[in-house]
């Protein structure tokens, strides 16, 4: 690590609250026993030591919950949590219930972090006097072995005023909504708001703009420090109906909530060039996502109303006469598929 991080990084002072951990890492855990302690193992290493761990076993059926168990009693900084499968976001959400942290930060359990993760996002966020701090990742390809960085969509680095890093990340320009590879303050899920992760596909973009909505600032450090595997069967790597209809209906999260803030017409072209992106990508994903089906009857005829009601219901999740509803998930107004 070069001598101008630890300059504008590593200059500590004792931090201390009442032996509370200042950060709270919060790892989903489901069916991951190939690539579990790889992740663990980047998080107990951490430069950064005043962290409590929360081990979110999901339901697996694999060893992964012995793993956490043996974890558990090598490290008295790591909590298990075994509950039954509710999904991802029932993962994070349980796993924030139970944090005690300042600040949270969450880590995909097939993932893994540099050293210095914690410590360069923590550090970034106090200094700076930011509710958030991410910083830019590489995806390491299960197959071949090999990283690759992102060059392309870069965050803007620096720091940036809460809500024009929002507005970025719904147009999914020069900042992504991933949940890991940035750092929350706690206030932000526990404000009158209450934000949790949606339980459904494509959560993030449903949830971080929400979260940077109610950001003061955000400062985005312009290094590599987070590492996603890219492997067969993780949710993105197949992106069936249930998915592209969960990826429109964060459209629908997102409009629904800055109504009720009676702040949409600040966002409303960010908002508008998300649907854009969605109406584009939606029917080749579509297509795709049917030939991938067993059972290839009436396929034109299904991908055709399939594409068509999912242009509608970005229509009317960004046209003048959506009405907000009480629901943080709005209802799909016409359904991709028949049931």
């Amino acid at each position: 690590m070069n001598e101008t991080v630890k300059k504008d990084y590593f200059n500590r002072e004792d931090i201390t609250r009442d032996n509370m951990p200042e950060v709270s890492v919060i790892v989903p855990v489901y069916n991951v026993d190939m690539y579990l302690k790889r992740c663990i193992d980047s998080i107990i290493n951490q430069i950064f030591t005043n962290i409590e761990i929360i081990l979110v076993n999901d339901g697996s059926l694999d060893n992964s919950p012995q793993i956490c168990d043996d974890y558990a009693r090598l490290d008295s900084r790591i909590k298990v949590i075994h509950k039954k499968n509710g999904g991802l976001s029932d993962a994070r959400n349980a796993g924030i219930a139970v944090s005690t942290g300042k600040y949270l930060a969450f880590i995909d359990s097939d993932d893994y972090v540099d050293p210095s993760y914690i410590a360069v996002l923590y550090y970034a966020a106090k200094r700076n006097n930011c509710d958030m701090s991410y910083c830019n990742y590489a995806i390491y390809k299960q197959d071949k072995g090999t990283h690759k960085s992102i060059n392309v969509r870069k965050p803007l680095p620096g720091v940036t005023n809460g809500k024009r890093m929002a507005r970025l990340t719904m147009r999914d320009f020069r900042s992504r909504a991933y949940v890991w590879n940035k750092l929350y303050k706690r206030e932000l899920f526990f404000n009158e708001d209450q934000i949790r992760y949606p339980k459904m596909y494509f959560e993030d973009t449903a949830t971080t703009v929400r979260l940077m909505y109610h950001a003061d600032s955000v400062v985005v450090v312009d290094k590599c420090l987070y590492y996603y595997t890219k492997r067969p069967g993780s949710i993105v790597s197949h992106l069936d109906i249930k998915k592209m209809s969960d990826y429109i209906n964060a459209l629908g999260v997102l409009r629904n909530f800055l109504e009720k803030h009676g702040d949409y017409k600040h966002y409303k072209w960010s908002h508008r060039w998300l649907g854009t992106i969605m109406f584009f990508a939606m029917p080749f994903n579509i297509v795709r996502a049917l030939l991938l089906e067993k059972n290839k009857d009436n396929l034109f005829k299904k991908s055709f109303k399939g594409i068509v009601a999912g242009w509608k219901c970005i229509l009317k999740f960004t046209s003048k006469h959506f009405e907000a509803t009480d629901e943080v998930v709005p209802e799909m107004p016409y359904p991709l598929v028949e049931e």
